[in-house]
C-alpha cells in the first residue's frame, strides 16, 4: 500500500470538501457493498460476508469507463497528479463519491475488492478529517482460505490523504462513531504504457 498526505494542494482539497457538501450536490442512496459479487467490465468485485453492511450515499463519476456525472470535472485535476506520480496516462474504470453517517455502529464493513486483475488499482481519497478507519487485510481476492483472515493496516482518514493498492487486496470501510460524517472518493485504474 502507498500512503501519501496533501496529494493535492490545501486549497484544492477545500474545493472538493466544499463542492460535496453543498446542499446542491446529489447523492444517492445505497449499500455500501452490494450483496454479491459482480461485473464491472474491467473488474469483477468480490465479496465477503464478514462485519456490517450499512447503508451510504454515493455519488458516481464514472462507470463501466464512461464518465456518468458532469461533477467529474471536478476530480481531474487529482487524476492529472495520479498520471503524474506514475509518470504514466490513467484510464478510469469506475470512480464514485461515499458518504458515511455517523453511526453507533463499530464494525467495520463488508470485506471486498475493486477488480480481478494484478493491473487494476484502487485509490481512496479522503475529502475530510473523520474517524471511520479504512482497513486492509491480508488476502486478496478470490479468497479459498478464510484461515488467518486478518487486518493488516488500518487508515484513519485525514483530509487530502490519498492511499493506493492492489484492487484485488481486501478492504473495508467503516462508519464514523465520533465524526459527523465520512467522505471518500473511490477511483480504480490502471496506468497505461
Amino acid at each position: 500500500m502507498i500512503e501519501i498526505d496533501n496529494f493535492i494542494d490545501k486549497s484544492y482539497q477545500d474545493h472538493i470538501e466544499s463542492s460535496v457538501t453543498e446542499d446542491t450536490f446529489p447523492w444517492f442512496y445505497g449499500d455500501v457493498i452490494p450483496d454479491h459479487v459482480f461485473d464491472l467490465s474491467d473488474t469483477t468485485q468480490y465479496v465477503y460476508k464478514n462485519g456490517s453492511n450499512p447503508h451510504q450515499f454515493i455519488h458516481n463519476l464514472v462507470l463501466e469507463s464512461e464518465i456518468r456525472s458532469n461533477y467529474f470535472k471536478l476530480i481531474e485535476p487529482l487524476v492529472k497528479q495520479l498520471a503524474v506520480f506514475y509518470k504514466k496516462d490513467i484510464y478510469i474504470i469506475r470512480a464514485k463519491f461515499n458518504f458515511l453517517h455517523k453511526s453507533s455502529d463499530t464494525s467495520y464493513h463488508y470485506p471486498h475488492s475493486d477488480g480481478n486483475s494484478k493491473d487494476v488499482k484502487t485509490l481512496i481519497y479522503y475529502v475530510n478529517d473523520s474517524d471511520g478507519d479504512t482497513y486492509l487485510f491480508n488476502k486478496t481476492a478470490p479468497v479459498l482460505d478464510y484461515s488467518n483472515f486478518e487486518i493488516t493496516q488500518q487508515v484513519t482518514p485525514e483530509k487530502g490523504k490519498v492511499i493506493i493498492f492492489d484492487a484485488l487486496n481486501l478492504h473495508s470501510s467503516s462508519c464514523p462513531i465520533n465524526s459527523e460524517h465520512r467522505i471518500v472518493l473511490n477511483i480504480n485504474f490502471k496506468t497505461l504504457d
